[in-house]
């Protein structure tokens, strides 16, 4: 896994709040195994599927939000941002609360920015996942809908979690 983010954005009934990358490396919680930096003002997260993986893990709750953050896969990177992810983090954060898909790989069942087992997204063929991407999540009740680089490409309604945390 190899991913790169740079200060995500988040919107909770239109009040704008910039999380920094410092500020993720510093407060959020780390579970599992993840290597984190932070160099010019950018987040690196990377593990290894031998290392066991692991998520930086928010302090705090969310209920409807919409996050922005730009992202980078590096290698044959995937990853995953989680949100809503509630109570023990014993369990994936994906499987507890909803998971968006990151990956340069179509052929996956979950491809990139599908809600992961919840809804498939569009496969945009022409993006070069090795350069700096928009990604907007949006959840607000249990509409949830994703954009990348202003392009929705996911939307659905779930129930599975009402609110809960962001993971990384």
């Amino acid at each position: 896994l190899g991913a790169l983010c740079s200060s995500p954005i988040l919107s909770a009934q239109e009040r704008w709040t910039a999380i920094g990358p410092s500020d993720i490396q510093r407060s959020w919680q780390q579970h599992g195994i993840i290597n984190t930096a932070v160099e010019e003002g950018v987040l690196s997260l990377s593990s290894t599927m031998d290392q066991g993986g692991g998520w930086l893990l928010s302090p705090d709750v969310y209920t409807d939000f919409h996050l922005k953050l730009t992202y980078r896969l590096t290698g044959n990177g995937r990853g995953k941002i989680a949100f809503r992810v509630p109570g023990s983090q014993d369990a994936p954060a994906d499987i507890t609360g909803y998971g968006v898909h990151l990956s340069t790989d179509p052929v996956q069942q979950n491809s990139a920015g599908s809600i992961i087992d919840v809804a498939r997204a569009t496969w945009l063929e022409e993006i070069d996942y090795s350069t700096w991407q928009q990604l907007d999540i949006t959840a607000v009740g249990d509409h949830l809908r994703v954009y990348q680089n202003g392009i929705k490409i996911t939307e659905t309604h779930n129930r599975r979690s009402a609110a809960g945390q962001l993971a990384l």
